[in-house]
């Protein structure tokens, strides 16, 4: 999926760039711009995938601060922790 995502986000670079050739500081903000739209809240690697897949066989939690993570473990039944907040969790305990 993330490679499929790259792919699209390079094609836009390339007719960028083929309108005006020195507008860097454009390039750079569609970059961020479509990575954040085409990549938020969903599960965009297999390593996601299989950090979800793992703690749903194991029973445990995941530790993430991944939108898309959240979101498949909240589908699944899969608990989750905020990696914001696990340091003050750990110490608590």
């Amino acid at each position: 999926m993330r490679h499929r995502i790259n792919k699209g986000l390079r094609l836009a670079e390339e007719f960028a760039q083929d309108n005006q050739p020195d507008n860097a500081p454009k390039l750079n903000k569609l970059r961020e711009k479509y990575r954040v739209a085409m990549r938020k809240g969903m599960v965009d690697s297999r390593e996601d995938l299989e950090i979800i897949l793992l703690a749903y066989e194991l029973g445990a939690a995941v530790v993430t601060s991944d939108e898309g993570i959240i979101e498949m473990a909240n589908k699944i039944g899969v608990e989750w922790v905020a990696a914001e907040e696990f340091g003050e969790l750990l110490k608590s305990l």
